[in-house]
């Protein structure tokens, strides 16, 4: 349930799906002509040709998957005078990601895109790679996968660095079966870890769940971030490593209120008769505050409706803050599932509100969670 109630959208002109008309023009065209059989071209009656009037044109998209060898041939030539020089010659043979790779730099790019960016299986890629008639084994595939990986490390530890010097960045964690354990390992149970920023995503898979991952993320020492390392403003969960990492100087949290609002649903939910209206009205407050502060972020800076917006937003943080206080002045008049959520939300209340400073920057972290999801479901 931890993806249930979340928006998710898609800039579909930015990644190049469709073009604004509803037509396919970006893509690569293939003409067919389509004509009449040649008894058809002339009049049926006294058999004089019709002349060429003009076509109708019509599109459709097609989906072409191949599997195909390339055979390289590298011509070689024979020296014919005596100088002293080699005798034979041969064109240099193609560029290879891997020394003696059986494989096209254009199949190991599909391959990479095919288990990590769509997150199939590699059983279910040799399936694919079957029906085009290329038989497989696993093994292979694997070996290609470690090759590439190597290849791979310098740009990762850029991509890394990069990530670790953002300004903001969302971050999040999720149970990671492993299935061969070095000695020290400490069992099956690893976390994947996301870092997710404005233009990097960075993956770790670790052995702990422990606020050593986040640390050595960020290169932490001796409780301080690296020396000329700007603010961070890290947004997540209330999980208790975050609020730990929380209280290093320079880091500011940003809770997440999707979070906070799935308690209210399962309290409702699960004490519905006693409960429902209650956690529907507190749904409905997350609700006005999710729009104003959409209003607010699609608002222009230096406009009066960025000042409406942010009035607006302010506004309805406040009321939720004032509810907070008033519900939960007196837990033992509450039902218990209702006075829990309460006192969640008081307890987190200053990293839920610290959004007010940051109205730019989303009220949730699901853009963590949206980019953990893939490796998770494959």
């Amino acid at each position: 349930d931890r993806y249930e109630h979340r928006e998710v959208s898609c800039d579909r002109e930015r990644l190049g799906l469709r073009c604004p008309d509803g037509r396919h023009e970006h893509l690569d065209a293939e003409d067919q002509v389509h004509d009449l059989p040649e008894g058809g071209r002339c009049c049926p009656r006294c058999g004089r040709p019709y002349q060429l009037f003009g076509e109708d044109v019509s599109e459709q998209v097609s989906w072409r998957v191949r599997v195909w060898r390339v055979v390289h041939r590298r011509r070689k030539y024979r020296r014919c005078c005596r100088c002293p020089v080699p005798a034979v010659v041969t064109a240099p043979g193609p560029a290879k990601l891997t020394a003696r790779g059986l494989f096209t730099t254009e199949f190991c790019v599909n391959l990479l895109i095919a288990r990590y960016a769509l997150g199939l299986p590699f059983n279910r890629v040799i399936a694919m790679l079957a029906f085009q008639g290329l038989e497989v084994a696993p093994g292979t595939l694997a070996g290609v996968a470690r090759r590439l990986g190597v290849l791979l490390e310098p740009l990762a530890a850029v991509i890394a660095a990069r990530s670790a010097a953002a300004v903001h960045a969302h971050a999040d964690e999720t149970s990671w079966r492993v299935f061969g354990q070095p000695a020290d390992c400490g069992g099956d149970r690893w976390w994947l870890w996301v870092f997710t920023a404005a233009d990097t995503v960075v993956y770790r898979i670790a052995p702990s769940r422990s606020l050593k991952v986040l640390e050595g993320h960020y290169g932490v020492s001796g409780g301080q971030l690296p020396e000329g390392r700007g603010p961070l403003v890290l947004s997540s969960d209330f999980f208790s490593v975050y609020q730990s990492f929380s209280e290093l100087d320079g880091v500011t949290p940003l809770w997440c209120w999707a979070h906070i609002r799935r308690r209210f649903i399962r309290a409702g939910d699960a004490h519905r008769k006693n409960l429902g209206p209650w956690a529907d009205a507190w749904i409905t407050r997350i609700g006005v505050l999710y729009a104003a502060h959409r209003r607010l972020a699609a608002a222009p800076d230096g406009t009066s409706e960025h000042d409406r917006a942010a009035a607006a937003f302010g506004a309805a943080l406040d009321e939720t803050g004032a509810h907070r206080r008033i519900q939960g002045a007196k837990p033992d008049l509450l039902h218990p599932a209702a006075a829990k959520v309460l006192a969640t939300l008081d307890r987190e209340w200053e990293g839920l509100a610290a959004h007010r400073d940051f109205p730019r920057l989303p009220l949730d972290n699901n853009t963590a969670e949206r980019a953990i999801r893939t490796p998770v479901v494959g």
